[in-house]
């Protein structure tokens, strides 16, 4: 019995010996290297080098285009700018002397008013002044007349027209008439003188009459 157990031991070592040799592990081989998929060569698509063409000359022509606007923008741009700038400077210049201008002109309306009056008033004197001259004038002769000396008459009244003349170029409306009435009236006592002293006499007095009222009228404008 005891041997018998024993060979039965035997037996199970070695089954399991031999099922420890077959569950053993091969050895390791060495890997080897696994080489890339070899890509076929590209063939060439027809037209490409056309496209290349194209691209190339658009590239170009962009820039030359390019080139053609900065110079535009260098000959003609640039300088109308800087024109258009001095041209603006002038402008506001121009118009900052406007302004001054209508200022100056807005304070000299009223001296110019006032210049206006002036003048009237200046006018008014020159003709008062020529009145009282034709008005003497016309006492000379009367006095030149009571003392029957015709020659001394004719010669106070040389210069009487040329004064009635003038204050007339200065009047409208009745003083106009009367005026251009007291020049035909001394053109009348001129000729009187030599022929009719007492009518030039009386003449000469509603002239230096006239001559009065006139110098008032003129002198209260």
């Amino acid at each position: 019995m005891k041997l018998n157990n024993e060979s039965s031991k035997e037996e199970d070592f070695s089954t399991k010996f031999d099922e420890l040799e077959v569950q053993k592990v091969p050895p390791t081989e060495a890997p080897v290297a696994v080489q890339p998929p070899v890509q076929p060569a590209p063939t060439k698509k027809k037209g490409s080098g056309f496209l290349r063409t194209c691209l190339f000359w658009t590239v170009g022509l962009l820039g030359i285009f390019a080139l053609g606007i900065a110079a535009t923008w260098v000959l003609q741009v640039r300088p109308r700018s800087a024109q258009i700038e001095k041209l603006g400077v002038q402008a506001a210049t121009l118009q900052a002397e406007v302004i001054d201008l209508e200022g100056r002109l807005d304070l000299l309306l009223p001296l110019e008013d006032e210049n206006a009056a002036l003048l009237v008033e200046a006018t008014a004197m020159d003709q008062g002044q020529a009145l009282l001259r034709v008005l003497l004038s016309v006492k000379t002769a009367q006095m030149a007349l009571m003392m029957d000396d015709a020659a001394d008459a004719l010669e106070g009244l040389e210069n009487t027209r040329e004064d009635l003349e003038r204050v007339a170029q200065g009047t409208t409306g009745a003083e106009a008439e009367v005026l251009q009435d007291l020049i035909n009236r001394l053109d009348l006592i001129q000729s009187e003188i030599d022929r009719d002293p007492e009518a030039a006499y009386q003449d000469l007095e509603i002239l230096a009459n006239t001559l009065v009222t006139l110098e008032h009228a003129i002198s209260i404008r």
